[in-house]
């Protein structure tokens, strides 16, 4: 089996490359499941006692973070599609300059790339084209288009709700699509169960300095 020495790994903000792993055997693309902090069981219960709180507005960090995950599934999801396909070699070199290239697109252009690459399901279609309109409010029309709630406690938590709502529909989205690229990456060995692995060894190796 070919080495590769990079991997994916999931960290807030966003799933970054990071480039300096060594020598993993076959194709080991680790990935790692979104940091759910706070929780999105809980994310409707934070306590607020103020209108600046921050707290109360965390809400909007989450979403966008999950927003966030949300590009990087799509640029993972294309990459492994790639390879099982064997249209990508997976070596250092060839898997940067395809994910350099990808993360320089936007959602909505992430999305258009790997409508060509995959067929996505029903499911992943809808939430995937509901997120891109949805993290753009979000990220650039939220609080202007709600400033009348904005203005009342119970419009406040309004608010709050639809930033925990649109958290809900990013995270939804990319579980879908990790779903995905699992599925592919069965071919060339990358399974959630061989990730995981990865990832508590890198885990013990940063611990360990």
């Amino acid at each position: 089996a070919r080495a590769i020495t990079s991997c994916w790994i999931s960290l807030a903000p966003s799933k970054i490359v990071l480039r300096s792993v060594r020598s993993f055997s076959g194709c080991d693309l680790v990935w790692v499941p979104p940091l759910r902090y706070p929780p999105l069981a809980s994310a409707r219960h934070l306590q607020e006692s103020d209108v600046f709180n921050p707290l109360r507005w965390s809400r909007t960090g989450l979403a966008l973070y999950f927003a966030q995950v949300v590009e990087q599934s799509l640029v993972q999801l294309i990459v492994v599609t790639r390879i099982a396909e064997g249209k990508l070699n997976p070596s250092l070199a060839e898997y940067d300059k395809l994910v350099d290239r990808l993360d320089k697109k936007t959602l909505g252009q992430a999305l258009h790339t790997a409508r060509m690459y995959t067929q996505l399901s029903d499911e992943q279609e809808a939430m995937a084209t509901e997120a891109l309109p949805l993290r753009n409010f979000v990220a650039h029309s939220f609080f202007r288009e709600r400033i009348e709630l904005f203005l009342t406690e119970t419009g406040r938590k309004l608010m709050c709700d639809e930033l925990a709502d649109a958290a809900e529909h990013f995270a939804r989205t990319d579980e879908l699509l990790t779903e995905s690229m699992f599925a592919l990456g069965i071919a060339f060995g990358l399974t959630r169960e061989r990730a995981e692995e990865r990832l508590e060894a890198m885990k013990s190796r940063w611990r360990d300095g």
